[in-house]
This record gives structure tokens, sequence and C-alpha cells, in this order.
């Protein structure tokens, strides 16, 4: 290897960034083009008419669901109580 200047480390370093710097711009290009290709119509699909007025979904709730819901309940009384 030769005798190199500081000046001449810096051209090389500046130079280095600059090809770096170019190939990203240019990769970057290349990925904004790819939204372009493959890109295929889609059928526009016609959506049916929900009814003016619908039903209201109305569940019932078993013994099972009002344990659970006490047992919550039950469990966030005690931790407020602890604070």
């Amino acid at each position: 290897m030769g005798n190199y200047t500081f000046a001449q480390g810096l051209t090389a370093s500046a130079f280095s960034i600059l090809i770096v710097f170019g190939i990203l711009i240019l990769l970057s290009f290349i990925v904004s083009l790819l939204k372009y290709v493959g890109k295929e119509e889609a059928p526009v699909k016609q959506k049916k008419q929900s009814p003016k007025s619908p039903e209201p979904v109305v569940e019932s709730v078993t013994v099972q669901d009002s344990q659970l819901i006490a047992a919550i309940v039950a469990c966030c009384i005690v931790s407020d109580s602890k604070n």
C-alpha cells in the first residue's frame, strides 16, 4: 500500500459515500416503480343494500355469564380497595 495523505483519504471517503447514496436513491426509485408492476384491475363489486332498519341482535345472558360477570366485578372491587 502506498502513503496516502489526509486529503486523498478524505476524497476517497467522500466519493465512496456519494456512490452509496447514489445507489440508495436508485433503489428507492426502483421500489417506487414496483407499485405499478403487476397491478391488476379488480372488478368492482356492487355492495348489497342493507335494510333500512336492521333487526337488533339480542343475546341472552346465561347463569354462567352472570357468575363470570359477578366474579370480574368482585375482583375489580377487591383490587380497588387494596389501593
